[in-house]
């Protein structure tokens, strides 16, 4: 005789589980993890791409509004390049006094140049509870004059927050003496020509 009892039982569901498991949960979140942690340091390197892009910005306009100042008093830089084109703006401003005076001369106008140099480098303009915060950081500007050709030659140098290598040309003495010597170093240079009209 012939049993049917597998007839008889109850057959077996095979039933799909719905959601995840917790490996599969784990998985995503390191993901996700690794995701957020690599837009993070994308953040610190674009804010500092940015400080660098600042920096470089106010450097060029600190080096063209030497230019513009040495020639709109270019008399005065041709008969006396020597208090003009000096070494270090910086400390060639410190020994200088704030003329008072309202049609200046010639020589006053060269040290208000100086002078107002010195606080674009510095920074003074822009103050957090006295304290400067517009300029470069360690900044000074160095201008050269060739007076057989007229070239006037502008080295603006800063200090950056990244260790790369000297951003100074060390081949021309003017550039490699204007700033302090290290691997943050960065410098713009502009040429220009001054002649009397």
């Amino acid at each position: 005789m012939v049993t049917t009892d597998w007839l008889q039982r109850p057959q077996m569901k095979t039933t799909f589980l719905r959601g995840f498991s917790l490996i599969e949960a784990m998985i995503t979140l390191f993901i996700l993890t690794t995701g957020l942690l690599g837009v993070a340091a994308s953040q610190g390197i674009a804010k500092k791409s940015a400080f660098e892009s600042q920096q470089r910005t106010l450097a060029s306009f600190i080096a063209m509004d030497i230019a513009e100042r040495i020639h709109l008093n270019s008399s005065e830089f041709i008969n006396a390049p020597d208090l003009y084109a000096v070494s270090s703006v910086i400390e060639t401003a410190k020994t200088l006094t704030q003329p008072k005076c309202s049609s200046c001369s010639a020589s006053e106008r060269r040290t208000i140049d100086l002078i107002h140099w010195q606080n674009l480098l510095k920074g003074t303009q822009v103050s957090d509870n006295a304290r400067a915060i517009g300029g470069l950081t360690k900044a000074d500007a160095c201008i050269g004059y060739e007076t057989t050709s007229g070239l006037v030659t502008i080295i603006i140098s800063w200090q950056s927050r990244q260790q790369l290598e000297d951003g100074a040309d060390t081949s021309v003495t003017l550039a490699k003496n204007c700033g302090a010597e290290n691997k943050e170093r960065r410098q713009i240079t502009i040429t220009t020509l001054v002649r009397n009209a």
